[in-house]
């Protein structure tokens, strides 16, 4: 059957690493499976790898991890997130993380059901640079994986980057924005306007493109 899943998580590594293996061997082995027993499957592995590696240690909190696992088969689609040993269905937006607050207010107040997948893929990066520079010990590189027509693909390394330069370039905007309403004094408003009016011009093409070049990379189709 045609499928596709991710796996992400946070927490302890080595245990990150295993039981995202043991979710993906449990989905490729069994192709036939529809995804309420795919979800049942991911709960088994996720009760037996803590009963096996977590809970027998004092320290379980410093080894714990969470889960958030996404799978697409036949045209239907699954989205899981686990609290401890326990694995939920979702129908909405997943964080997990030291940095899940600040994300996952983003993704909320920003997400709209309209949004194709290059612009949801867009505010995700956006989600999780404000995380990674608003939360001390959440950093690193991104990636963004996506599953759409049970395919996964993901943003190359060099759209993610233009993306945070343009995020970074719209965060002085914001600020500015901001203090003008709030009645901050301003030696010439009208002036202060007129910027703020072309830095929100000059910044949307940039954006613009950036989601022409996403949908190229994703879809090979270079038409507007």
């Amino acid at each position: 059957k045609s499928s596709a899943m991710a796996v992400t998580g946070a927490g302890y590594g080595p245990y990150l690493d295993a039981i995202f293996q043991r979710f993906t061997d449990f989905f490729c082995q069994n192709e036939a499976l529809p995804l309420d027993q795919i979800g049942a499957g991911f709960q088994t592995i996720l009760s037996e790898f803590y009963r096996e590696h977590v809970e027998p240690f004092k320290d379980s909190d410093l080894i714990d991890f969470e889960l958030i696992a996404g799978a697409q088969r036949d045209g239907q689609s699954g989205l899981w997130v686990s609290n401890r040993s326990v694995l939920r269905r979702s129908n909405g937006i997943e964080t997990v993380g030291i940095g899940s607050v600040v994300a996952k207010s983003i993704l909320s107040r920003s997400w709209m059901p309209t949004h194709e997948l290059d612009m949801f893929s867009l505010i995700a990066c956006y989600a999780v640079l404000r995380a990674k520079e608003s939360v001390v010990g959440c950093g690193k590189s991104t990636l963004v994986l996506c599953l759409s027509n049970n395919t996964v693909t993901h943003l190359f390394p060099d759209v993610i980057h233009k993306a945070e330069e343009l995020f970074r370039r719209y965060e002085g905007i914001e600020h500015s924005s901001f203090m003008f309403s709030v009645g901050h004094d301003f030696a010439d408003e009208s002036k202060h306007l007129r910027r703020l009016r072309k830095a929100h011009r000059e910044l949307r093409a940039e954006f613009v493109k950036l989601l022409a070049q996403m949908r190229k990379d994703r879809t090979g189709d270079s038409s507007p």
